[in-house]
């Protein structure tokens, strides 16, 4: 989990979203051999999605799951609209 500070608006988290996928998929040397991992992560905005943490963090992990179904590196931002299908 991440806690990103001092956010106005969800789009404001794309670029740093964008950066940490970039920054996770990097190529690492480890014992000599070039090792690559890659990412999905799932936001969710307070207040704006909800307030309660254990809900923020529902929806956060759906919304990764989302990610996770459309491929390596992605995520996905929380879509009020997807809560009937969680």
């Amino acid at each position: 989990m991440i806690l990103l500070l001092g956010l106005e608006r969800k789009e404001e988290s794309v670029a740093t979203l964008e950066r940490l996928i970039a920054a996770v998929s990097e190529p690492m040397i480890i014992q000599g051999k070039s090792c690559t991992v890659s990412a999905s992560i799932g936001a969710s905005f307070y207040p704006s999605d909800n307030e309660d943490p254990d809900n923020l963090l529902h929806q956060a992990d759906q919304s990764m799951l989302r990610a996770k179904k459309s491929g390596k590196n992605r995520f996905k931002l929380y879509e009020p609209a997807l809560k009937a299908n969680d």
